[in-house]
């Protein structure tokens, strides 16, 4: 069983072809790419400011790293199906991609400071 640090270190991964992804897409308005992109480069960095935590090394955190790892595999995958078939509604379905990715990042963050945890 993967830990919480192999999670989050495939979702890093995973942002970069994400990344590559989207600035290849054509489907998309002006300006769309380089929000997306900015998006996706803070999400990397909240990962990353996890990567240190002691957290990530219990079995606790395994769930939610593992739903960061799921949300960037669905966004790649909804990147790739709209690369090869467009789709006028392909904004709205990346962006609501994007707003999962981030809330299951800011949840994994959020949890990783263990406020109010206590290790017995």
């Amino acid at each position: 069983m993967p830990t919480g640090s192999e999670h989050v270190e495939a979702a890093l991964a995973g942002i970069q072809v994400a990344r590559d992804q989207i600035n290849a897409l054509e489907v998309v308005a002006d300006g769309w790419q380089e929000e997306a992109t900015a998006r996706l480069d803070a999400v990397a960095d909240l990962l990353r400011a996890t990567m240190d935590r002691f957290y990530l090394k219990t079995r606790v955190s395994t769930p939610f790293a593992r739903r960061c790892e799921e949300a960037i595999s669905a966004l790649d995958g909804l990147l790739a199906e709209l690369s090869a078939e467009p789709d006028p509604g392909a904004q709205q379905r990346l962006s609501a991609a994007l707003d999962a990715l981030e809330a299951a990042a800011r949840t994994l963050d959020e949890r990783s400071q263990m406020r109010g945890m206590a290790i017995t």
